[in-house]
């Protein structure tokens, strides 16, 4: 290799992957590449000063032609298919070019960069087995930075990723369908969700269980969302745990959705099963909005077989919140059921949603837009239970707020409630 930075790199460092399976180490320099295909029982190391860079150039990728070309996600830079044990560590980073990719907004009052028709994922891994992932450094991935797909047994831990907080989609780690993950000792900042636990079915190509998903020890930050769990795909995602996290500067911090959408590339026909989540130990500060949960169809021709059952929030303090919570479902059946919310603290500052004025008795979409007046609003779930729930409001905000929306609720209890006045 030339380790320039301007040549590119992208046939010798394949040549050293497929010629000898093991560990390839990248010493310092700026290696610019294309599409790696990786092999099996394979380590590549960045040392500390080396910089791998995705080359700017779409044709230097190969383009993945089984995916429908409305998602703009067919490129990869690092593709593992069917692979077992590789493990991508080091002390070096990995540069993305995500402006390579983008296009300003011809409205400069727009932040929000537009994305070309395709993009590349930073890590692309499908099928593979016992995987590890650590201590990497991540910047201006283009669209996805690491999206595991039908994948088992995987550890991320102590990556640190810097994403431009308006590039489209610049997801940080998107956990689809997949078995026994775990992550741990992250710092993110994304411009799209920082963690997304999907269950992409139609993508994988089978009907598949998402689960055993373990989040720990993380700072997140994102112009979207911390943590979102469903939306995109059919298949159940259950068992996932959510420890000892900070969220700061966020639009929501935790968001559970399952709909079928009308969206021409995600291919959902019948909406996400979520089950048994917990979060519990989460400190955020500077979000629009806390905690999301919507389950069910706002429009009642498309069949929708989703639901989220069996969710624990517990032990989470929210300050400078300036939109309200939302747990429910929407629609013509009850579909969220047995919530439990156990020492909750949320400091409801403001609400400076600047839509038509009109209050909603539910959010008037999914994304949870929606001029709500209560801290704290509960609709059509069976079985919830609030246990220590201390809410309080900014001097500036009528009396509504710092009080709960309690709708069509069944089996529901209340214990140690504090709503401030």
């Amino acid at each position: 290799t030339i380790g320039d930075g301007i040549q590119n790199d992208t046939a010798a460092i394949q040549r050293a992957i497929d010629s000898s399976p093991g560990s390839i180490v990248f010493p310092p320099g700026r290696y610019l590449t294309g599409t790696l295909r990786l092999s099996d029982n394979l380590t590549i190391e960045l040392m500390n000063g080396a910089e791998l860079i995705a080359s700017p150039v779409l044709n230097d990728y190969v383009e993945d032609h089984s995916i429908n070309p409305a998602s703009g996600l067919r490129h990869y830079l690092f593709e593992g298919r069917n692979t077992s044990n590789f493990t991508l560590c080091g002390e070096g980073k990995i540069h993305g070019n995500g402006p390579a990719f983008w296009d300003i907004h011809p409205d400069p009052n727009v932040k929000m960069k537009l994305a070309r028709p395709q993009r590349i994922v930073l890590v692309h891994l499908v099928d593979c087995h016992n995987v590890s992932i650590s201590n990497i450094a991540i910047y201006d991935a283009p669209a996805y930075t690491i999206w595991l797909l039908g994948c088992r047994d995987v550890t991320i831990n102590g990556v640190r990723v810097r994403n431009q907080r308006f590039g489209p989609n610049t997801d940080v780690l998107d956990i689809d369908c997949c078995t026994n993950v775990a992550t741990s000792n992250c710092n993110i900042e994304a411009g799209d969700d920082c963690i997304a636990i999907k269950s992409d079915t139609a993508r994988l190509g089978r009907d598949t269980v998402c689960e055993n998903i373990c989040v720990s020890n993380c700072i997140l930050s994102s112009t979207t969302t911390g943590v979102r769990i469903g939306y995109a795909g059919d298949g159940i995602i259950r068992n996932c745990v959510f420890n000892n996290l900070t969220i700061h500067d966020t639009r929501t911090g935790l968001d559970i959705l399952s709909l079928v959408p009308e969206c021409a590339f995600t291919r959902i026909k019948r909406g996400t099963p979520v089950e048994n989540i917990i979060f519990s130990n989460i400190a955020m500060r500077d979000v629009r909005r806390a905690i999301h949960v919507w389950s069910g169809m706002s429009y009642t021709d498309i069949p929708y077989r989703g639901y989220v059952k069996g969710i624990t929030f517990s032990n989470i303090r929210a300050s400078y919140v300036r939109e309200t919570i939302f747990i429910g479902s929407v629609g013509r059946n009850t579909c969220v059921s047995d919530i439990l919310l156990r020492d909750i603290y949320l400091e409801h500052v403001a609400n400076d949603y600047t839509g038509d004025g009109k209050i909603a008795d539910y959010p008037v979409n999914c994304w949870g837009v929606g001029n709500l007046p209560w801290s704290l609003n509960l609709r059509k779930i069976d079985n919830i239970k609030l246990e220590n729930v201390n809410i309080s409001r900014g001097k500036n905000l009528p009396a509504e707020y710092g009080r709960f929306n309690w709708a069509y609720i069944t089996n529901g209890s209340m214990n140690g409630i504090v709503m401030d006045n």
